[in-house]
């Protein structure tokens, strides 16, 4: 009897001491609504690549939305009045898994699937910052009147990075021009959602104007940032906006919303 526990005994040490190839899923992020559980979770294992998957959780079924690894947040949409479920899945691009495009689902359970396309990736003085902002079409309509606006242009990606560069240089013009907001705005600069419009002046200067916009998961459909420009009345300093001359190096017209 001595003999065989000694043999077990041995058997476990050694196979504890094999490390595993597989990992828990760790919780990144979990959002609930009601009647459902959203939770983004990575299941990297040792010897594997990056995979986060989003799973949808009822008391009683659990449903995989997608397997990607780019997601950047995951949030719902209920619109102002609560009158739809929607949720939101955040990427850094296109969906990918592996180098490869993914899919993910346009329904689960009785929730609408949405993919947010609208995040970019900005380094600046070797910091890694994801930016969350839409890029608006110059065929799209925006809502303001640019009185210098010689003729409207769509902004690349590289023009919206120069920008963000530029805002992070002078932001002192912002504390200068809106003392009285300018510690919410500048502590709070990360948070805020952006949609970006672009035009040449009548000295063919490229303008972006910046509309921003306070992060809410549920009144704003990120999804669509890039669609039309969101306007909102009143609000203070959780909405403002402001010109960036990327020709030039520098910001002016910032406006910062008034109180109800």
């Amino acid at each position: 009897m001595t003999k065989y526990f000694l043999i077990l005994f041995s058997i476990t040490c050694v196979h504890g001491c094999i490390p595993s190839t597989r990992s828990c899923p760790t919780v990144i992020k979990e959002i609930n609504n009601e009647d459902i559980t959203i939770q983004w979770l990575n299941n990297t294992g040792l010897n594997s690549q990056k995979n986060d998957i989003i799973i949808a959780k009822t008391k009683k079924l659990v449903d995989t939305i997608c397997i990607a690894d780019n997601i950047v947040d995951i949030s719902f949409y209920n619109g102002i009045l609560g009158e739809c479920n929607i949720i939101v899945i955040g990427f850094l691009g296109t969906p990918h898994r592996n180098t490869q495009q993914t899919e993910i689902k346009n329904k689960t359970f009785d929730y609408q699937i949405l993919a947010d396309k609208n995040y970019l990736e900005v380094i600046y003085m070797n910091e890694r910052k994801i930016i969350h902002g839409g890029i608006i079409d110059k065929e799209s309509s925006t809502w303001h009147n640019f009185d210098e606006q010689k003729e409207r242009y769509t902004p690349t990606l590289d023009d919206v990075r120069y920008t963000e560069k530029i805002l992070t240089d002078s932001i002192v013009y912002i504390k200068r021009k809106e003392p009285a907001h300018s510690d919410f705005i500048t502590k709070n600069l990360n948070r805020y959602l952006r949609q970006y419009v672009g035009f040449i002046n009548k000295n063919g200067d490229k303008i972006i104007w910046i509309n921003f916009l306070y992060k809410n998961d549920r009144f704003i459909n990120t999804a669509y940032l890039n669609d039309a420009v969101i306007t909102v009345n009143d609000g203070g300093e959780y909405y403002w906006s402001i010109k960036v001359n990327i020709t030039k190096n520098k910001l002016y017209d910032i406006a910062v919303n008034g109180e109800a």
